[in-house]
């Protein structure tokens, strides 16, 4: 169950005032805004996205829908979830944009034949080749599933939102988030290689 009282890292009441001097034209209500939610929006970009670039624009366009939609915001939800709302559709457009990049990028490569040798004048150490292989696998395993499973296990697992505040992010039932986080850890488990399974065991 949500907070009633504390929405991301303002009170309620702070973040109504802050709405009102943004609709009124103040700057630095709308600059505090943006800082108060910036890190939670490029978070959840980072995480589903897994580019900086992709990233950044991502948060960036979020924050413009945000500006641009807060005329009609009318605290049917909190404002931490109705951000975090428009980030998540903000990171599922993005997504797509990758998938159609990387298959012209692939098809523009099958095209070339490159055959540049360059080596690494300082290799890393075993252990950080070991750490680096982890997180990679993690990552790529994440980016292979369906967005509307990512977002989910993103939002679960790696931004620690509860199923409740799921549902209201994504505004879909209880039972399709379950269902979605229990049909991502399936695929998950028949791409995993090399690392824990376990990082994505259910809980609450």
């Amino acid at each position: 169950m949500l907070d009633n009282t504390w929405i991301g890292s303002l009170p309620v009441d702070r973040d109504d005032e802050l709405i009102r001097k943004h609709l009124e034209g103040d700057p630095q209500a709308t600059r505090t805004l943006i800082e108060t939610y910036q890190d939670m929006v490029y978070s959840l970009a980072s995480r589903m996205l897994n580019d900086e670039d992709d990233a950044r624009d991502a948060a960036q366009e979020t924050f413009l829908q945000v500006l641009r939609a807060l005329p009609k915001f009318r605290g049917e939800c909190a404002l931490r979830t109705w951000i975090y709302r428009i980030a998540c559709n903000a990171c599922i457009a993005g997504s797509k944009r990758q998938s159609r990049r990387r298959a012209t990028e692939i098809s523009r490569t099958s095209e070339q034949s490159t055959d540049v040798d360059v080596e690494d004048p300082t290799p890393p150490s075993l252990e950080s080749i070991e750490q680096s292989e982890q997180q990679d696998t993690v990552r790529q395993a994440i980016g292979t599933l369906p967005e509307k499973y990512r977002i989910v296990v993103v939002l679960h697992y790696m931004e620690s939102r509860s199923l409740a505040e799921i549902t209201d992010i994504l505004m879909i039932s209880m039972s399709t988030v379950k269902i979605r986080l229990y049909r991502a850890r399936q695929l998950l488990k028949k791409s995993w290689s090399g690392c824990r399974y376990d990082v994505f065991q259910h809980k609450r």
